[in-house]
């Protein structure tokens, strides 16, 4: 994207046991420089609430499910003022549900590129 353009993010929350799981929280800490947009358009398919406030550095989903065998989707609008590779970062344990926690960390990258003049 250009510089104070806004990007989707979407965190995909996927499941292989061949039953759901509850009670998923996650807390996405954006990387210095990336923020909420205006507006957050927090949204989820795992059920439970999705929260982001724009501005703010975080992403949040409380009380989800996630589905035997199946994914479901946590998003959120964001920005950077300044160009430049910016890597969002799930390190293992900061999903929670009632089976326990994430044991892989996962990462992407979003580059911001110079807006035109």
């Amino acid at each position: 994207i250009a510089e104070s353009a806004i990007s989707q993010l979407t965190l995909t929350l996927s499941n292989g046991n061949g039953v759901a799981l509850s009670n998923a929280t996650i807390t996405d800490v954006l990387p210095n420089g990336l923020s909420i947009a205006s507006p957050a358009n927090a949204t989820t398919t795992c059920g439970g609430t999705a929260s982001a406030t724009p501005g703010s550095i975080t992403l949040s989903l409380s009380g989800g499910t996630i589905p035997a065998t199946g994914a479901c989707t946590l998003s959120a609008t964001v920005t950077a003022s300044v160009a430049g590779g910016y890597t969002n970062l799930l390190p293992a344990g900061v999903l929670n549900t009632n089976a326990g926690s994430n044991i892989l960390a996962a990462n992407a990258t979003l580059t911001v590129t110079r807006a035109p003049l």
